[in-house]
């Protein structure tokens, strides 16, 4: 996969908000730039060029181009503020009589526009008004039959119209009076080949039609036992449980148990809604749930509860957040303060010996206790401070607390989510801005730039007895073992919302991978072809050959690629910040070597990518100079 971004091409920005490409495969973006003077763009990529155009060089205004949409090889047409706008060959017409949301493109090069209320035909001479005809999307079938549906625009937070239809003669309302969608809010519309229409319903999932047949996917026909995965944890005897969380109006409050046979679901007796957070296992197999706002709920079976908080416990708040249990079966659950912001820190459970560790009493400096990992040699790893400001991540061996921040090292200041550690030579961390690894001495930041990671964001990570790293990236997970990366992109359920975060993941005694994410339920995913896995994308396994490593001044980088190609050349600092970067058009079959100089470059370690049409080859080196 290659990426084209603002940084390594002509790209003028990276939000986009529409692509369409002609029939000689050239791409057409509609792209712009956020802030206090929003810029749109209209760009045209060929393959080999980048064409640019917006308010200063041609008729485009500078806020809002809605669409682009490509006749043939030359003519395309944009949706925009200013009206709607025809470029020929260079040429630019603008007709102004309506203020377009959106066009599509008839068999016979008819074009159907949406404005607001309504939907108009234009032959390229006229406009025609077809009628009122509700939404801000428009699509039209293999039979021409015209259908709008309401998506983004005004109509966020409000009540659509449903779908309407127009064949040419009546335009027909689908809504929840006179058919089974259970909400008007519809936000994706498609048919397939055999006629069946599919429709993303707003957070209430997907529904198929067949004519006035419509059914619902939804988690109350499916095994998915919840919308919002929270935690996914292995019990002593494998069976795997899941804590449920809010998702708007969706709580199914409790746990829901899987056995690898069958489902259980478990609602709490009694008590007021409360997400789940981590799920901890004692000696015993008893379950540890961690309650946000509710306290520590020990589960022993369905009529055997019991609620620890505030009123009859050593808990000094009631948010639970998190949990874990070390090699010698003692329990650790992070807090964080309540509402008025006193109490959190972390509770030491040792047996009926309890005893909370704040930052008045300990080496703890953040009573914002957001993520608990225990290592193999039994020490303690804490991600703590509110998200958003002043996080820190603490090592605790039971004598000694260690602080990594960004006073100290390259971590970020906020975002930081969740940490595993292999030891105290090589610890990962995920957050919003990539991926982080400790090898003693540094911190490296692996991002979506500089390694094979889809997204910025990592929100969930594991470690399998085999020593592998499974980290979980907006809708991929990703698989470190040594330094070989791969990922798996996972199957998104159709049940009520279109997010597939991966929030949480653990690993049963089979090694396969469960994922909680947000919004979509559970997956579990073998490894040797699973429901949950949709397309599998591995990074090349090749390696860089860097010599001399360390660098002073110079050094020389060799390759073997399988056919002649081109390749980007690009290096980043341990910030995760790209320092160099240099197309090279004419790399060769077989071996290839590229001498590089960094007496430019400051001292320290830096990470290389080359990428091709096909692969990316990785490497690690470091400058060293005297």
């Amino acid at each position: 996969m290659e990426v084209f971004n603002s940084l390594n091409s002509d790209l003028p920005a990276d939000r986009v908000r529409y692509v369409n490409v002609n029939i000689n495969g050239d791409i057409w973006i509609v792209s712009y730039e956020s802030g206090s003077n929003d810029e749109y763009y209209l760009t045209k990529y060929d393959g080999q060029s980048w064409s640019i155009y917006n308010h200063e060089n041609s008729i485009l205004p500078q806020y809002s181009i809605s669409s682009v949409v490509c006749e043939n090889e030359d003519i395309i047409w944009i949706t925009a503020t200013n009206g709607l706008i025809k470029f020929d060959s260079g040429d630019w017409t603008l007709y102004d009589d309506y203020v377009p949301k959106a066009i599509a493109i008839d068999s016979e090069n008819n074009k159907w526009i949406k404005t607001s209320n309504s939907l108009l035909f234009f032959d390229d001479i006229t406009f025609e008004l077809i009628g009122e005809l509700g939404g801000n999307n428009i699509f039209i079938d293999v039979a021409d039959v015209i259908w709008t549906f309401n998506y983004g625009g005004n109509n966020w937070g409000n009540s659509g119209e449903g779908l309407f239809s127009y064949d040419g003669q009546n335009i027909i309302n689908y809504n929840m009076e006179n058919s089974n969608l259970p909400s008007n809010d519809v936000f994706s519309f498609c048919i397939d080949n055999n006629g069946i229409k599919w429709s993303g319903i707003n957070k209430l999932g997907l529904f198929k039609s067949n004519d006035d047949n419509w059914e619902s996917i939804s988690c109350s026909n499916s095994l998915i036992p919840s919308i919002q995965i929270l935690s996914v944890s292995k019990d002593n005897y494998n069976k795997m449980w899941f804590g449920g969380g809010k998702f708007d109006a969706y709580l199914i409050p409790g746990i829901a148990i899987y056995d690898n046979n069958s489902w259980t679901r478990t609602r709490f007796p009694s008590f007021t809604m409360s997400e789940i957070g981590d799920i901890v296992f004692d000696q015993n197999n008893y379950a540890w749930l961690c309650a946000y706002d509710i306290g520590l709920i020990k589960y022993i079976d369905n009529d055997n509860w019991i609620v620890f908080e505030e009123n009859n416990s050593v808990l000094n708040s009631n948010r639970i957040i998190c949990g874990g249990r070390d090699n010698n079966g003692v329990l650790w659950i992070g807090l964080q303060p309540d509402n008025t912001g006193t109490g959190g820190g972390l509770l030491k459970i040792d047996q009926d010996n309890w005893s909370m560790l704040t930052s008045e009493n300990s080496g703890l400096t953040n009573n914002n206790v957001n993520d608990i990992h225990i290592d193999a040699e039994n020490n303690l790893w804490l991600v703590v401070g509110k998200r958003w400001e002043n996080q820190e991540l603490l090592y605790y061996n039971g004598d000694t607390w260690l602080s990594y921040n960004h006073t100290n090292s390259n971590l970020p200041q906020k975002y930081m989510t969740k940490v595993v550690s292999k030891g105290n030579d090589d610890v990962w961390l995920t957050s919003s801005y990539g991926l982080y690894n400790y090898d003693g001495d540094s911190w490296t930041l692996f991002n979506n730039i500089n390694s094979i990671l889809p997204y910025e964001f990592c929100h969930a990570i594991k470690i399998s007895e085999d020593q592998t790293i499974w980290v979980g990236s907006g809708d991929y997970l990703v698989k470190i073992k040594n330094d070989d990366w791969s990922k798996v992109k996972i199957n998104k359920s159709p049940d009520y919302n279109d997010n597939c975060y991966i929030i949480d993941i653990d690993i049963d005694d089979e090694d396969n991978i469960w994922l909680g994410t947000d919004g979509n339920g559970v997956f579990v995913y073998d490894e040797d072809g699973s429901s949950a896995v949709k397309e599998i994308v591995k990074a090349n396994n090749q390696t860089l050959k860097i010599s001399p490593n360390p660098i002073v001044n110079f050094t020389d980088i060799e390759f073997e690629l399988e056919e002649n190609t081109y390749g980007q050349f690009s290096i980043f600092n341990i910030a995760g910040e790209m320092v160099f970067s240099k197309l090279y058009s004419n790399l060769q079959k077989g071996k290839n070597s590229i001498s590089l100089n960094v007496s430019d470059f400051n001292n320290g370690t830096y990470l290389l990518s080359i990428s091709t049409e096909k692969i990316k080859i990785n490497g690690k080196f470091i400058v060293q100079k005297r």
